[in-house]
């Protein structure tokens, strides 16, 4: 008996130390930025994130009539996005490190904002963008004005 509690106490941490190396499971508002310096983002970032920010601006803006559509649509168009991040980006590992949190809470409000839930998806959402612009030197990047 002792022997199989071992083994699965072994387990359990094994598990824990695994997915503490590399999660995209995140799903908190809140970013901490631990960079004294900010990271460079690549154009593939840049013109990602310029995406997700042009949508969240035409959410702000769009009028009130099929409102449930266009929330699915934004939505699954911001998942599209940010998977495309991360197929295509190739930053520095460190870099890396800091903008899968970011992406993960953009990929939860944008499961928000299908799910209907616009207050909370777009809390979420901004949160995450004002995390990036902390961590990263995204020249003229400045979305509070905008959302």
């Amino acid at each position: 008996m002792k022997r199989w509690s071992l083994v699965i106490a072994i387990f359990f941490w094994s598990a824990a130390a695994v997915s503490g190396e590399h999660s995209h499971g995140e799903t908190g508002t809140e970013h901490k930025v631990v960079a004294a310096k900010k990271f460079v983002p690549d154009d593939v970032l840049k013109g990602h994130m310029e995406s997700i920010l042009k949508a969240m601006k035409e959410l702000g803006k769009a009028p009130a009539a099929n409102r449930v559509d266009l929330l699915k649509k934004t939505g699954k168009d911001l998942e599209a996005t940010v998977n495309a991040i991360f197929k295509n980006c190739s930053l520095d590992p460190k870099a890396d490190a800091a903008i899968h949190p970011i992406l993960a809470s953009i990929l939860e409000g944008a499961r928000m904002l299908r799910s209907g839930d616009e207050r909370a998806g777009h809390k979420t959402i901004h949160n995450a963008l004002i995390s990036y612009e902390k961590s990263f030197d995204h020249k003229n990047w400045s979305h509070v004005d905008s959302l």
